[in-house]
């Protein structure tokens, strides 16, 4: 059992998806955080696999690249920087 609660019906996701770029909501564990969400319309791009970035102009060549190969096409990936 989770004290996360139910999840929304998949209307009220497409919808929150339509308006702002993703279907994730604010976390709970954060109420003041006002940044912005993870793959939000602004936002840059995409982590793969944890390991590479996705920038946001090349997701629809990335899926339909990988749609039509199954294979993930990892020369459109960038390396992850970091500040360190």
């Amino acid at each position: 059992m989770t004290d996360r609660g139910p999840s929304d019906p998949p209307e009220a996701r497409v919808r929150r998806a339509d308006e702002t770029g993703t279907s994730a909501k604010p976390s709970p564990w954060a109420p003041g955080y006002t940044g912005p969400l993870e793959g939000a319309w602004h936002d840059t791009g995409f982590i793969v696999e944890g390991r590479k970035w996705l920038p946001r102009d090349r997701i629809a060549v990335f899926l339909e690249t990988y749609l039509r190969t199954k294979q993930m096409p990892y020369a459109l990936l960038d390396d992850l920087h970091r500040d360190d």
